[in-house]
């Protein structure tokens, strides 16, 4: 008995739901991040949880700097702040925990498996369009940055439903329509801006709908006014505090290759197999290929322009950029999931396929996005580092109230963010290392300041600051003069080491164990007021590192 197709279509919306509820449960869940930035975001998080419950409105700036000062790896505005709202609504519902600080990626994730399904629907049979965005939101890439906290898929999820909405706009010309694609639009870039490139294509489907009338409808002016008011405040912080992105566009000193370069352009071709695996790599390629040549390959007017707008203006974009790595043209897999199921099913229905072939085509697209999700659990986990949050625990077990605790070493906001989570009173105040020894702006790479490099010194200033406990990584940085004086110095009598804590990781680390130590010196009458500097800003933040919870 064949299933109505209503049921047939809530059945592949529920299935696409439960896929990505079986991703989210094999996340990492018990603050083991290995991404650097992904406690960084999930930190920013729970500065809008607690903002929320002290309501500083009196005081804001003094307390946001205050907080920064106590947990000093937040980059809540370094960043567009959608994903720490979204972390904000988790943790008062669920707890703070990095379990809660995914679980508003991993329901973006699901939001993107659905809309490439509707997409696809356009084009495709019921459940050839669902193996699409199965296949979408299972592909090793995709999955793998929506089981972290991070930005890149919740953008992504916004655009593909902000596509689906201007699809139906050039379908009905209905206002409405047009708008919830602007709004989608709009949320994405508070997203991450990046999935501006998208915007080019976006007027160009608006002019093949429209023409020359585009111009003359005030509707849409409006509306056009509407979505420039909307990002006025994104753009205005990001030239404010979003220095570093825009170094990473146009002059990052530590890119793979250049953007000058040949390989700089063939940098993101040659690592699609490994972001979709080959086979889909493939069949997207045929597709591609197929429409070129074919006329019935083709998918009308509007989804040819958006879908290979968007492969093109996505692959030149991201290859502009100095910086490159896999999760930043995440974004450029829709279409190419979209291409291969496609691909599947122009080719078993060719007329020189074998009669068969056709009625096959849907057991072979859920065949292929089936396999893809397996292999992802499978054989593509999301690495995990161990230790840090041993470390927090110890510390927030061991220490006493109000204690200061300085921190050297790699993975600073994975400490940071499991000493919050595991000190809800707030108690303790981290000091960085690398702030204090080092002038830094987001990365070593991009240049570094050496401060003092006498250990004697390096000890003076932390009895100064109040320093009771030191959590270090061995080694860490000890290239840099003052990093390895600050080695030096805890090896002295001033400090006696009091816990080694391993760190293991399902990848290679350089990481390999954390030590704690405790001062012996006794404590100053006064606590001096520490001083943070931000070059990425060009800011100087001071305060009392003895303040009680901002």
């Amino acid at each position: 008995m064949t299933l109505p197709q209503k049921v047939q279509f809530r059945l592949a919306i529920g299935l696409l739901l439960v896929a990505a509820a079986v991703l989210f449960a094999t996340a990492p869940r018990d603050g083991v991040f290995w991404w650097s930035d992904a406690p960084r975001h999930a930190l920013n998080g729970v500065f809008l949880h607690d903002l929320v419950l002290a309501m500083p409105v009196r005081h804001l700036k003094q307390w946001a700097v205050d907080y920064y000062l106590q947990y000093p790896a937040l980059t809540i505005m370094f960043y567009p702040p959608l994903l720490a709202v979204g972390e904000m609504l988790s943790y008062f519902v669920f707890g703070i925990s990095q379990a809660a600080a995914v679980a508003p990626v991993a329901l973006a994730n699901a939001g993107l498996g659905v809309a490439a399904f509707l997409l696809a629907r356009r084009w495709l049979p019921l459940w050839q369009a669902w193996a699409a965005g199965l296949l979408l939101a299972g592909l090793p890439e995709v999955a793998l940055w929506a089981r972290q906290p991070m930005t890149d898929v919740p953008a992504f999820a916004l655009l593909a439903w902000s596509a689906l909405f201007l699809l139906r706009h050039v379908e009905t010309a209905r206002l409405r329509d047009l708008a919830a694609a602007a709004a989608f639009f709009v949320l994405g870039l508070y997203a991450k801006q990046s999935i501006a490139f998208l915007a080019p294509v976006v007027l160009l489907v608006l002019w093949q709908r429209h023409g020359l009338a585009l111009l003359r409808q005030w509707r849409i002016w409006a509306l056009a006014g509407a979505v420039v008011l909307a990002v006025l405040p994104l753009v205005a912080m990001t030239v404010l505090f979003g220095h570093g992105n825009v170094q990473s566009v146009v002059a990052i000193r530590d890119s793979h290759v250049s953007r000058l370069s040949l390989a700089g352009w063939l940098y993101y071709a040659r690592l699609l197999p490994q972001q979709a695996g080959w086979c889909v790599t493939v069949l997207a390629a045929i597709f591609v290929a197929g429409m070129l040549v074919r006329p019935r390959w083709r998918l009308g007017a509007p989804g040819n322009w958006l879908l290979l707008g968007w492969l093109v203006a996505a692959y030149l974009f991201f290859s502009a950029i100095d910086l490159k790595d896999g999760r930043l043209d995440v974004a450029i897999l829709l279409p190419v999931a979209l291409f291969a199921v496609l691909a599947i099913n122009r080719l078993l229905s060719e007329p020189w396929a074998e009669p068969w072939a056709e009625p096959w085509a849907d057991g072979a697209a859920i065949l292929l996005a089936v396999l893809g999700l397996g292999y992802t659990l499978a054989f593509a986990p999301v690495p995990r580092v161990t230790g840090y949050r041993e470390a927090a625990a110890w510390i927030a077990a061991n220490t006493p109230p109000d204690a200061v605790v300085a921190f050297s070493g790699q993975r600073d906001g994975a400490f940071i963010f499991n000493l919050r989570t595991l000190d809800p009173d707030r108690r303790h105040t981290v000091i960085r290392a690398d702030k204090l020894l080092l002038g830094i702006a987001i990365r070593r790479e991009l240049g570094v300041v050496e401060k003092t490099a006498d250990p004697a010194a390096i000890i003076a200033a932390l009895q100064r600051y109040g320093v009771s406990y030191v959590v270090a990584q061995q080694d860490f940085w000890t290239d840099l003069k003052p990093m390895a004086a600050l080695q030096t110095a805890l090896g002295s009598d001033a400090f006696a080491r009091v816990a080694t804590i391993p760190v293991t990781a399902t990848i290679p680390h350089t990481d390999t164990e954390l030590r704690l130590y405790r001062s012996l010196l006794p404590p100053p009458a006064k606590r001096a007021p520490l001083t943070v500097d931000l070059p990425i800003i060009g800011e100087r933040f001071k305060a009392d590192a003895a303040q009680k919870k901002p």
